[in-house]
């Protein structure tokens, strides 16, 4: 082969490849032996040949793939993770020539290191020699990368179909699921507008049940304040009999119902009040009277005895409480502690 036709062939690379070759050719012109470098050249001849035919398939395999990558490009447009996966696709491919580009480097290097080692020409020519097969081996694995690269692309494609069948489902399921929100929406405004109708009118018997509360309230407390009046009205009758029986007190005049009037604004009203004698020693009867006697009227009844002890300086106090009953025991034990007799409507043949 000559010259000539040698750069026919180089012409005919890739630019980086292109480059490196006239870049040999240009060192290999420099060498005193021209004859015997191109004695080795056409001994390359042969790879070089196998070399620009695997480049050739390179390119059309290259084409199959950039057309490949067009028609997923179309197919990104659809949705944004098509575009993602597509995306990634494209950036390991780019790496993959990137990594095509990388070989090219070192083959540059090994034809460079050839250069510089000029003196040993056998040595550089063996070594470009096996540079070129491992190019070739580099080359077969490439094709089998870019093989298995066409056969990701066709899944990814597959994927992306697959892809589209969900989304549709997914959007039919949106729009079920839209229509029974509005459904739902509706029966709830109903359900509302029930339940604010309901409430009205449970707040009108509401209303109605406490109205009717009070009036009870009213009239219990009228009921009660008549008990009240009537078993003080027995123990004016009954109690000064007991008390002359039980704890020797004569009752002076009678027993009444009361006020005791501390200054110009400040009185108190008494139950049952009355004055007494016991031997010889001045008794002040004070006494309350309640139909069920619980702990609290006997805590207010104390606090008001506090204020008339003030007022009867001179006076022994007779505290009393008249009741039907206790609530508890406790209460009972409690009155007795504080010093207070407890007289029940029984004693005085009370009845209504």
């Amino acid at each position: 082969m000559s010259f000539k036709q040698f750069f026919e062939i180089i012409e005919t690379l890739e630019p980086k490849t292109k480059e490196a070759f006239l870049h040999l050719a240009d060192e290999v012109s420099k060498l005193n032996n021209i004859e015997k470098l191109s004695r080795k050249v056409e001994n390359l001849d042969e790879n070089i040949n196998q070399l620009n035919l695997t480049v050739q398939s390179l390119i059309e395999l290259q084409k199959g793939i950039i057309k490949s990558l067009s028609e997923l490009t179309e197919a990104q447009k659809k949705s944004e993770e098509r575009i993602t996966k597509l995306e990634q696709a494209i950036q390991e491919l780019t790496e993959a020539q990137k990594k095509s580009e990388e070989r090219i480097t070192k083959l540059e290097q090994a034809i460079q290191e050839l250069t510089e080692t000029q003196k040993k020409s056998e040595e550089r020519f063996a070594k470009l020699e096996q540079a070129i097969q491992e190019l070739t081996e580099t080359q077969k694995k490439s094709e089998q990368r870019f093989a298995k690269l066409e056969q990701a692309i066709q899944e990814l494609t597959e994927a992306q179909k697959k892809s589209e069948q969900r989304f549709a489902k997914i959007e039919l399921t949106i729009q079920m699921l839209i229509d029974a929100q509005r459904k739902t929406e509706e029966e709830l405004r109903e359900f509302k507008k029930t339940t604010e109708e309901n409430f009205r009118k449970v707040w009108e018997s509401i209303n109605i049940l406490n109205k009717n509360q009070k009036r009870f309230n009213k009239q219990l407390g009228g009921i009660t304040h008549t008990i009240g009046y009537m078993l003080e009205n027995y123990a004016y009758k009954y109690l000064p009999v007991i008390l002359k029986n039980e704890f020797e007190i004569e009752i002076k005049g009678q027993l009444k119902r009361d006020f005791i009037q501390f200054d110009k604004l400040h009185y108190e009203e008494i139950n049952i009040l009355g004055e007494g004698t016991k031997n010889g020693r001045k008794i002040i009867i004070i006494g309350e009277s309640k139909s069920q006697l619980k702990k609290k009227d006997i805590e207010k009844f104390l606090q008001k005895l506090e204020k008339i002890k003030t007022f009867y300086k001179d006076y022994e106090l007779f505290p009393l409480l008249l009741t039907h009953m206790v609530i508890n025991p406790f209460v009972r034990e409690f009155a007795k502690e504080k010093g207070i007799h407890i007289f029940y409507s029984y004693q005085f043949n009370f009845s209504l």
